[in-house]
């Protein structure tokens, strides 16, 4: 996919996927990712986690044509 200039591209999910597609999207979280995720009190906030994760990957892959697993955040203050 390809963001002309003066384009604006949005996507929405919906975070109760069936348990295959959050096993797939947790496959491709970064081990810092599933630390955080795990940190979730409730099922349902790390499933969001997960999902919303998962779809950025998924969505980020379809631009940069890299693996979804191979995408890289870095985060500062």
């Amino acid at each position: 996919m390809i963001i002309n200039e003066n384009e604006i591209h949005i996507y929405t999910t919906g975070t109760e996927l069936d348990e295959d597609t959050m096993i797939s999207y947790e496959n491709i979280l970064s081990a810092d990712e599933i630390l955080k995720a795990g940190r979730y009190k409730f099922r349902y906030l790390r499933d969001n986690y997960i999902s919303c994760r998962g779809f950025l990957r998924n969505v980020l892959s379809g631009y940069t044509g890299k693996d979804p697993s191979d995408i890289i955040f870095s985060y500062s203050e």
